[in-house]
């Protein structure tokens, strides 16, 4: 037994390689491209030297994992269009510039991670891409501009957490298609350009949201009385966060219907 390395049942062919905290340190062979039936590889928590070149070779990856390794370049990561991956979490690394846009080619995502680096400028619309997104997870870096409206388009997303990066503009409308999403999350704390403008829009068509964190921003005019209107969670504990806005008024009668809403102003 290998640890760390794992078989199919009933044979010797290796199709997992865990090795999160190893003490791991050098260069990531690129032998590792030639086993076919490689689906998971986690090299998270070591500081290594990983290089994407020849990564598509690797035909069966879904699923690669290479947070806090000290990842500083994402060259060739383009490669990964022809692998079919799932899940991607490159977080808590030293990476800069834009968000590459070669993922957009990768249709097959369903789990992103770029948390914890230093992206910035504004994202391009193009999330579309990604027709099964589930989770995206961009925490701590320092986008600008316009939260994306394409991501309305991802009917699976399910969490989406933007906070402490550095968006202006408005919150898009179509954010109010999202029937699955559970978590929003975009307070900034941190901003420097004053946050995003416009009014709250209403999710009321997010009917399986429990957390909204838009703290620390710049929206204004009234609370909509139909917030999550048409929940199917409305007996479970919802979070609610829009503290340090500009908003008038007081919080609508029609919110009665949350049974247990915490709300934070």
């Amino acid at each position: 037994d290998w640890y760390g390395v794992y078989c199919d049942v009933g044979n010797q062919i290796i199709n997992r390689i865990t090795m999160l905290d190893n003490n791991l340190q050098g260069a990531v062979p690129i032998e590792l491209w030639q086993m076919p039936n490689l689906r998971i590889l986690d090299l998270s928590t070591n500081a290594i030297d990983f290089q994407f070149e020849g990564i598509s070779e690797c035909s069966s990856l879904k699923g690669l994992y290479l947070s806090d390794t000290g990842l500083s370049s994402l060259e060739g990561i383009g490669e990964l269009a022809d692998v079919g991956l799932l899940g991607l979490d490159i977080s808590s690394n030293e990476l800069t510039g834009p968000f590459p846009t070669e993922l957009f080619n990768v249709l097959t995502l369903k789990d992103i991670s770029i948390s914890h680096n230093s992206f910035s400028g504004a994202l391009d619309d193009k999330f579309d891409s990604f027709p099964d997104l589930k989770n995206f997870y961009a925490y701590g870096n320092d986008f600008t501009g316009q939260i994306p409206p394409s991501f309305g388009s991802c009917e699976k997303l399910s969490n989406l957490v933007f906070s402490e990066n550095d968006f202006t503009g408005t919150l898009p409308l179509s954010l109010n298609n999202l029937e699955n999403l559970e978590t929003l999350s975009i307070h900034q704390t941190t901003n420097t350009r004053g946050g995003i403008t416009g009014p709250l829009i209403s999710f009321k068509s997010c009917a399986s949201m429990t957390t909204l964190h838009l703290g620390s921003n710049a929206l204004s005019g009234s609370l909509p009385s139909d917030l999550m209107e048409d929940s199917n969670v409305l007996g479970e504990s919802i979070d609610v966060d829009l503290s340090n806005n500009k908003f008038t008024g007081g919080i609508p009668e029609d919110w009665a219907r949350f049974d247990r809403l915490f709300i934070d102003l």
